[in-house]
């Protein structure tokens, strides 16, 4: 027994065996580990933005620390025709970039992603247009981007956030059955009506977006059939001719913007604003659960000079 223990040939078996038990009882689980699916996508919508400053902001929201515990992972879709895909991949370091037609603005960006991973969305999506708030594609912040990115995101974003209105740190902006500061959406009670089977509340407050920045987890997309998002995504999309280009919007609204138009539809303002309500986190009920515990319940409104908007 001892000599062949002592034979050159089985120390080398007993070496071989050695070696791959270390493997896997060592080696292998931490790069399984290291290789752990990201739990949190990024999502742009890209047009012809300033590439280093919209890297700037990305690489600043995937150093978050909840962000970083989570993973991350880079979506961009690009409506920009002579857009070259793989500079924008490299520099933002995404793992696709992805062109679509130029109509429906971000919102359609935003329903054609729904509709595309609606069965395998991440547990969070973050959903922002290039020109993020904060930090314009000039390279000129309109306020501290530290400032902005810590507030929105640092200390607020956790693993109790459903839904989460980034470009106003979480406050709420408020509107009664359409009826917004800014203007009448004639198609919001609608929409809201569409999603709740019931008709809308004119003495509530509803919850909405602004902007087109915002985090969703999985739980709170998938609440809702998919068959609404193809829907409102056909909307917003819609060609030149569809009726929906002939609704009326807020008249300061059409005023600046002129006719609706594929690529621009007044529509999308109004699916701009409907998420929270989509996600079922517009009514103050909800909205609590929606944002996580640090944000307190409104008690009264005020008016932000910039906007016009109700916020608290």
């Amino acid at each position: 027994m001892i000599s062949l223990l002592s034979s050159p040939i089985t120390r080398l078996g007993l070496a071989i065996v050695s070696c791959i038990v270390f493997v896997h009882v060592w080696i292998l689980p931490s790069s399984q580990q290291s290789r752990r699916e990201p739990q949190f996508q990024l999502v742009v919508s890209h047009y012809n933005e300033n590439l280093p400053k919209v890297k700037e902001w990305v690489a600043a929201v995937r150093e978050m620390p909840f962000v970083q515990e989570l993973g991350s992972t880079v979506t961009v879709y690009t409506k920009n025709k002579h857009a070259n895909l793989d500079q924008i991949k490299e520099t933002l370091d995404a793992a696709e970039v992805i062109r679509l037609p130029n109509v429906g603005r971000e919102q359609g960006t935003y329903m054609h992603h729904i509709n595309k991973t609606y069965d395998h969305l991440y547990p969070y999506t973050m959903f922002s247009q290039a020109a993020i708030t904060g930090l314009n594609d000039t390279g000129n912040s309109s306020r501290p981007f530290k400032d902005w990115l810590d507030d929105s995101l640092r200390y607020k974003f956790t693993n109790e956030t459903k839904f989460f209105n980034l470009q106003h740190g979480g406050k709420p902006l408020f509107c009664h059955c359409g009826h917004c500061p800014t203007g009448y959406f004639p198609l919001l009670p609608q929409l809201q009506a569409l999603f709740d089977n019931q008709v809308c509340d004119p003495t509530e407050k509803q919850s909405i977006s602004w902007l087109g920045q915002f985090i969703v987890a999985k739980e709170k997309v998938v609440a809702r059939p998919r068959w609404i998002y193809e829907y409102i995504g056909r909307l917003v999309d819609a060609p030149e001719d569809h009726w929906i280009h002939k609704e009326q919007e807020p008249s300061g609204l059409k005023q600046s913007l002129k006719e609706s138009m594929p690529d621009n539809p007044l529509f999308g303002h109004t699916v701009e604003r409907i998420w929270p309500t989509l996600f079922n986190c517009s009514n103050e009920p909800e909205m609590q659960g929606c944002m996580g515990s640090w944000s307190p319940m409104p008690r009264h409104e005020k008016k932000t000079r910039k906007t016009g908007e109700s916020s608290i």
